[in-house]
């Protein structure tokens, strides 16, 4: 822990922040994990802290015999990573002087990331209190933010000669025998491609490098070192098999396929008659389990523009992200709207009307023409005449934030080229849009 964080007496402030264990006390689904993600989200945006689980409200310390369940920091770990995005938090249990146990989680600063709650939304602390921030607060939080690729960081200082000698071997005979390696690649020598794949730079392993050819050790310190885990539950919901991947040996292109091969449970299948054969129907289709992703995401974030979807699989190519989508398009479990990288992907809404779907209704996937209409009638309350002009924040503040930025920015683009609504022209003070004539009823 920093110098600058004392545990007595514990006083909560901007990087400090402590909760009675007493919100563990019922079932974890019940454990208040809106304010946790918040208050996790709220450090990683400002400078990282810590949260003492296990200090009651006006103590300095735990209860002398107070201990924390062997399970909780897993169970709290996996949780925040359930609620958060582009948050990371480091657990453990301590002892205090008197013989009481506490929970210490640090959340560690997300310098070059915004952190968000599950449900879209951000926030930032603030002294002794976690805020949350308003679309023109994130729009500056955003732009403190500069371009950042974790993969490229050489911060572990991992010289390039401690790779592991055998996954260097394995990863460069697997390039040169790819089809769909560049022969100009190939014929790089072995440091060249190395380089050319990010994996050094500058003498030192990236820590993509790492991952990927490093020593387990160098592996096991990283931040974002991948853990996997498998579970499986009967038809009581009773947990009977368990499987980890935790111990670093192995990168990501091993972990895979250890994941693949060492579960009997994917190569499962049922045998029908076919005429005189018979045919074997997996359990697990890999084009299956594609969709069944694709649709989770789509479904998760109420619409997603193809640009969007692309990065959250990380792959680039309309082919490629059809090949995701498979049969969802055509069955229209998933319908779009638009053309190339714009076009928008959402659950049809009549398979949700048939399910009986009772979801909290958003405007995420809101039609182009609607939030043009919607923009219109903001602007004829709020902004009629070009001396009360609206900035872009004020107007997704109002008519909905949980619309993407980007949509509204096209909206707006739309209008001005049709003339319904004009611009100072101006940023900042003074500057912003203006309603051109009213709106037709």
């Amino acid at each position: 822990m920093p110098d600058g964080i004392a545990l007595n007496p514990v006083t909560e402030g901007s990087q400090l922040d402590a909760k009675s264990l007493k919100i563990f006390a019922t079932d974890p689904k019940k454990w208040s994990w809106r304010d946790i993600a918040a208050d996790c989200a709220g450090f990683a945006n400002a400078r990282g802290g810590f949260i003492f689980f296990g200090i009651e409200d006006d103590a300095d310390a735990p209860a002398p015999t107070q201990r924390i369940p062997p399970d909780l920091p897993d169970r709290l770990t996996k949780g925040i990573s359930q609620h958060t995005t582009n948050v990371h938090v480091r657990p453990e249990v301590r002892i205090h002087a008197n013989g009481g146990e506490y929970l210490v989680l640090e959340i560690v600063p997300s310098a070059k990331s915004i952190a968000a709650t599950s449900d879209a939304r951000y926030y930032l602390r603030v002294a002794d209190e976690t805020r949350r921030l308003m679309p023109d607060e994130l729009v500056r939080l955003v732009a403190e933010k500069d371009s950042y690729q974790w993969e490229t960081q050489t911060t572990r200082r991992v010289p390039a000669e401690q790779a592991d000698p055998a996954q260097a071997l394995r990863f460069l005979r697997d390039i040169r025998a790819s089809s769909r390696v560049k022969d100009s690649v190939k014929h790089q020598s072995d440091a060249e491609i190395l380089e050319h794949y990010f994996f050094v730079q500058d003498g030192l392993l990236t820590n993509l490098g790492i991952l990927w050819i490093g020593r387990r050790a160098d592996r096991a310190q990283l931040l974002h070192a991948p853990i996997v885990q498998f579970l499986k539950f009967d038809a009581s919901g009773q947990r009977v098999a368990k499987r980890a991947w935790d111990d670093f040996s192995l990168n990501p292109a091993e972990l895979i396929e250890s994941v693949w091969t060492e579960i009997p449970d994917w190569r499962e299948f049922t045998e029908l008659p076919d005429g005189l054969f018979r045919k074997q129907i997996p359990h697990y289709d890999e084009v299956v389990e594609r969709e069944r992703i694709a649709l989770g995401l789509i479904a998760r974030h109420g619409s997603l523009t193809a640009l969007e979807f692309g990065r959250l699989l990380q792959v680039e190519g309309d082919d490629r992200l059809r090949s995701w989508l498979g049969t969802l398009l055509e069955r229209e479990i998933v319908v779009s709207r638009g053309r190339t990288r714009g076009t928008e992907y959402s659950v049809n809404p009549a398979l949700l009307r048939s399910s009986k779907f009772t979801g909290k209704t958003t405007l995420k996937g809101i039609e182009m023409h609607r939030l043009k209409h919607l923009v219109l009638e903001d602007l004829a309350i709020h902004a009629p005449a070009l001396d009360r002009p609206a900035t872009r924040a004020e107007i997704h503040r109002r008519i909905g934030p949980e619309i993407h930025p980007q949509k509204l920015r096209r909206a707006l683009g739309q209008l001005q080229l049709d003339g319904s609504i004009g611009s100072t022209g101006k940023r900042g003070r003074g500057g912003g849009y203006f309603l051109s004539h009213l709106p037709a009823k």
